[in-house]
């Protein structure tokens, strides 16, 4: 009985080692969520397939490749993986590539097949699989060749005709003021004809102008909260404009032929917020192609192109600071200025291929690289010391913004085949000189009247918090409520002072950092200022404080707290001092931006002052005349 007892104690003890060490290796796997695969994004020239992907790609997530016959394909296994639609089958034109197909191959274990059935013009060494914790990419063919011969990509010194858009499955003529007044002489049924005759021409045609034109756009689908522009070549847009009733944006691509077949044609947007926008396609004339984005939101979509110029990815702007078009992270690695014959021109270099978008509003140029790993203040000295004026914004971890002021300036960006030097040359406008006689005369310089800063200041005032982000509360009190007393008071003594104010909310409703940086940016200001109130765990804390991230916001944050600490000699409250202080708005914002957190609401004694009126008055008189002694400085 003894020996039995021993025995069955003994395999216990053993089961349950066994088990535990099983558990131990396994439960990794169990805590770690499947892969969730939604979609594949395709570069019809050859370049990229993305695979869209939910969460995070990890060791469990193992990729294997194998060879069928057969027909030739090659199919990849996505290991802890669930594809979260119907299997799909994708058709390939113009690709070494004839269809892809993507289902869920077996469940438990979980595994996500992907087929691609190829033909000759597939070099099985060129087809690699990607992957990186951010994505997984296929790529068929080589990377593109470096030359250092640098194409023109965006431009304001093209003057074509540009006013005939494809509306539903007829192109239709409309008379706009942007366009170039010599369409107008030219009767609407000729260019009807142009267009129309231009969509008969066979698609076999249509190929050969894949190497003659600059771009070939093969194919167009809805992506997530956007739509992808899919082609060969390299794109070349010129600047965008916008139009009303309906509400639209016009894109166009110069010097770029249109597949025949998508000619026309209208595609809804893939959106998780449903916003309804349309984009249609079509091929103005000849040599260019017409983007239209209809829809409430139109005004507000920008454009990002790949690494490879092959892919468009248009949504809505705020949805870029969230995009991802790569997994390649790259490094600015050097800058350059020169002048030529009358031109700036600046040169930024990387140490790979970037993902970038550009676009004009408020008489600036933006340039934003949306893969951007690393940046050093120092790299752009070079054009720092020719005293060329520019504005650099750090938007994400990976997102940078280089901002050129070009007021009335013509402007050409280009960039190599392999995007990793992208070179901006601007160039006053030439304007025409009065003569008398056969004696020219000088163009009189226009300067703004500097009698009063009101004159050209405007300051974005954004109070803190609102609507269901209550900010800090004790006792029923909350910060929305005093932040929105004040910045109305601080936007009265402004106005009082002929300084025009832009309030980013004026009354009690919600408004997100993102939207918050996007106001202001669209308002282009002189100053940005954001009002807040302070909280503390320990309620013996009090105290001012003012916030600043950018470096040319120092000396504008020092003016505002002197202001303050004068004040303080009455409210005799902590001096907390400047902090330089990475807050979303203050970093997100072109201007100069400050954050004042003006009290503590967690200590009860400051509590009670900060909401009485007189204490608040008192608060925006000191922000407001530090914001005003700093305009003054700067006429």
């Amino acid at each position: 009985m003894l020996i039995k007892y021993v025995i069955m104690r003994n395999f216990i003890r053993y089961f349950i080692l066994i088990l535990t060490i099983f558990l131990t290796s396994f439960m990794p796997c169990l805590s770690i969520e499947n892969l969730k695969i939604e979609n594949l994004m395709f570069d019809n020239a050859d370049g990229i397939i993305f695979v869209e992907t939910k969460g995070e790609i990890n060791e469990l997530n193992t990729i294997k490749k194998g060879y069928l016959k057969e027909p030739d394909r090659i199919y990849i296994d996505i290991e802890n993986s669930i594809l979260t639609t119907p299997k799909k089958e994708y058709i390939q034109k113009y690709s070494s590539l004839n269809n892809v197909k993507i289902s869920q191959f077996s469940t438990n274990p979980d595994i996500v097949r992907l087929v691609f059935e190829y033909n000759n013009n597939l070099e099985l060494a060129n087809f690699k699989v990607l992957k990186s914790n951010k994505g997984l990419f296929i790529k068929l063919k080589k990377d593109t060749v470096k030359s250092p011969k640098l194409k023109t990509v965006y431009n304001n010194t093209k003057t074509e005709e540009r006013n005939v858009y494809c509306k539903g499955t007829k192109a239709e003529l409309v008379q706009e003021k942007e366009a170039d007044d010599t369409i107008n002489k030219v009767p609407s049924s000729e260019i009807l004809n142009e267009v129309v005759a231009v969509t008969k021409k066979d698609t076999e045609k249509e190929k050969s102008k894949i190497t003659a034109s600059n771009y070939y756009i093969s194919s167009v689908s809805s992506a997530k909260n956007g739509f992808l522009i899919n082609g060969a070549g390299k794109i070349n847009v010129i600047p965008s404009f916008k139009l009303t009733n309906p509400d639209r944006l016009i894109i166009d691509l110069d010097d770029t032929i249109v597949n025949p077949e998508i000619r026309n044609s209208v595609y809804n947007i893939n959106s998780e917020n449903q916003t309804g926008e349309t984009l249609k396609i079509g091929q103005n004339n000849q040599s260019i192609a017409r983007l239209v984005i209809e829809g409430e939101n139109a005004k507000d979509y920008r454009w990002i192109i790949s690494p490879d110029s092959k892919t468009m990815y248009l949504t809505n702007k705020k949805n870029v600071i969230n995009t991802t078009m790569s997994d390649i992270n790259a490094n600015l690695k050097k800058s350059a200025y020169s002048n030529s014959n009358g031109q700036d021109i600046i040169a930024l270099t990387f140490d790979d291929s970037v993902c970038y978008g550009i676009f004009e509003e408020n008489s600036n140029l933006y340039l934003d690289i949306v893969n951007l790993e690393t940046f050093e203040d120092e790299i752009l000295d070079p054009i720092k010391r020719a005293g060329f004026e520019y504005k650099t914004i750090r938007l994400a971890l990976d997102k940078f913004r280089f901002i050129v002021p070009i007021g009335e300036k013509t402007y050409n960006v280009k960039t190599n085949p392999d995007n990793t030097e992208i070179r901006i040359a601007t160039k006053p406008v030439v304007k025409e000189r009065k003569s008398i006689g056969s004696i020219l005369l000088p163009v009189a310089a226009t300067k703004k009247d500097t009698s009063e800063i009101s004159n050209y200041f405007t300051v974005v005032i954004d109070a803190g918090h609102g609507g269901s982000d209550v900010g800090a509360t004790r006792e029923g009190i909350y910060e929305k409520d005093i932040t929105l007393k004040i910045a109305k008071m601080i936007e009265k003594n402004l106005n009082k002072k002929k300084v025009k104010t832009y309030m980013v909310r004026n009354k009690d409703i919600y408004v997100s950092l993102a939207d918050r940086s996007i106001f202001s940016n669209e308002k282009n200001p002189d100053l940005f200022v954001s009002i807040h109130v302070n909280s503390s765990t320990n309620e013996e804390i009090t105290g001012i404080e003012t916030h600043w991230w950018k470096e040319d916001s120092l000396n504008y944050a020092k003016s505002v707290h002197n202001e303050m600490t004068k004040k303080n000699k009455t409210w005799k409250t902590k001096d907390r001092g400047l902090f330089k202080s990475q807050f979303y708005v203050i970093n997100h914002t072109e201007a100069p931006a400050i954050l004042c957190e003006i009290g503590f609401i967690s200590n009860t004694g400051e509590r009670n002052e900060i909401i009485k009126e007189k204490r608040q008055q008192e608060i925006a008189d000191a922000i407001s005349d530090g914001i005003y002694n700093y305009l003054k400085t700067r006429k």
